[in-house]
């Protein structure tokens, strides 16, 4: 809630909130204001809100920077429901990429959409998915889910940029 009602001033490329948690329990809106580094691995599941599912939405033009070995998984394979929303634009992109002035193909893991991600909630629009993935690990996964993804573009990512095993992607990328 503070970002909403914060203002940033001296900014530089480097300048982020760090996001030090490992589980988003709370529904949340990150404003495009201020880019977000995720410093550890993270989860969003919960069961807050009258829809009983704990849910990130990102503004458009809002950019998430994942330090090295860091994925954000949406769902787990069991217990309460996670979502994300990200519905960017094509002027205000949404971005997924590394905290590093120097990134590189595999930077950080990726988007990892497990079985108790809300289908129904959980969509990807006009973002930007780049410098993810490991050996063997895609920089967006999609296991027992079925998120809507349209327009999503990939760059630089290592091994490959998108799989799923179960579940059903809407839409295409």
């Amino acid at each position: 809630p503070f970002v909403a009602t914060a203002s940033f001033t001296g900014l530089d490329a480097a300048s982020a909130i760090q996001v030090t948690g490992n589980t988003l329990t709370r529904d949340a809106t990150w404003k495009a204001s201020i880019p977000y580094a995720i410093i550890s691995s993270l989860r969003i599941q919960g069961a807050d809100g009258a829809d009983t599912v704990t849910t990130l939405t990102l503004e458009p033009g809002a950019e998430v920077r994942f330090n090295a070995y860091r994925s954000l998984y949406i769902g787990s394979s069991g217990g309460d429901s996670g979502a994300l929303v990200a519905q960017g634009t094509a002027a205000a992109p949404i971005r997924f990429t590394a905290n590093s002035t120097t990134p590189a193909a595999g930077f950080w893991y990726g988007l990892s959409f497990q079985d108790t991600s809300d289908d129904a909630t959980t969509r990807l629009e006009h973002c930007i998915v780049e410098y993810g993935g490991s050996n063997y690990v895609p920089a967006v996964q999609v296991g027992n889910a079925a998120p809507s993804f349209t327009s999503v573009e990939f760059a630089d990512n290592f091994f490959t940029d998108l799989s799923y095993n179960s579940g059903t992607v809407v839409g295409g990328a």
